[in-house]
């Protein structure tokens, strides 16, 4: 963690300002001008399950703004996982896995959070990798009140993977985030992410977590970039107060963005 905040501070001065966030898991409605493109790379790292289980997932993403609120985005993505093969119980051997994929995303804004009642906007995300497929819908909603900003997404996605026969089995996941920010001064903003995450089978819900902790934001004309850490808080689906079969104790997110 030490290193991870020591090369923020030493990788600051090479940012540019442009559509800058407040938040690394809770998106906001805003959207790129027209002929404006951006770069954004991000790193989620995860970790500590019942055994030892680390994963890190990174994203290379371009953004373009299409003009009347439309932004589209293409990602190049790599997760990088090592663990006991063992699983539930300690005494196996490490496992590491690599897999990659490319994701194409469209977002249109359709209501202002400062100019309207409140902002809204839809995102699509197609994505194909070597070892799964997925498609994710979303909706956005947020808010301007002073120095303060709210935003709410619901996400529903759906994944694929093609086994023996050419059967595929899917994995439906729903997710609800919540961010609430507070901006200090024009550069530095303070907030909270509250994010619930589903895996739904058959219909069913057969996991279901609660993940809560703090983001910082830093943003100037020279640059924005966003880090959150988010502890597992509780289990809403079982007894156990904690569910580290499908999920980590500890999401660790930072994003920073370069105008091109």
């Amino acid at each position: 963690m030490k290193k991870l905040l020591l090369a923020v501070l030493l990788i600051t001065p090479l940012f540019l300002n442009a559509n800058s966030r407040r938040f690394s898991y809770t998106y906001e409605t805003n959207v790129l001008p027209k002929g404006i493109a951006e770069l954004e790379v991000w790193g989620t790292f995860r970790s500590q399950r019942n055994y030892f289980y680390q994963r890190f997932d990174q994203r290379m993403e371009f953004e373009y703004g299409l003009g009347n609120d439309l932004q589209v985005a293409f990602y190049l993505n790599s997760t990088f996982r090592s663990e006991d093969d063992n699983k539930a119980t300690a005494g196996g051997t490490l496992k590491t896995t690599q897999s990659t994929s490319i994701s194409s995303e469209w977002k249109w804004k359709l209501s202002d959070r400062v100019a309207d009642p409140i902002g809204s906007a839809v995102y699509a995300e197609y994505t194909v990798g070597t070892d799964n497929s997925k498609i994710e819908g979303k909706v956005f909603f947020d808010k301007q009140f002073e120095d303060y900003l709210v935003a709410f997404n619901s996400i529903y996605k759906r994944s694929w993977k093609v086994g023996t026969n050419l059967a595929k089995t899917f994995e439906d996941e729903v997710e609800f985030d919540l961010g609430v920010a507070y901006t200090a001064n024009p550069e530095y903003s303070f907030g909270i992410e509250l994010r619930n995450h589903n895996y739904i089978i058959d219909g069913n819900i057969t996991n279901s977590a609660l993940f809560f902790g703090p983001s910082f934001s830093y943003s100037t004309k020279a640059g924005w970039f966003v880090l959150t850490v988010m502890p597992q808080i509780k289990n809403l689906k079982s007894s156990q107060s904690l569910d580290f079969s499908k999920y980590e104790k500890v999401l660790t997110r930072l994003l920073f963005s370069i105008e091109l």
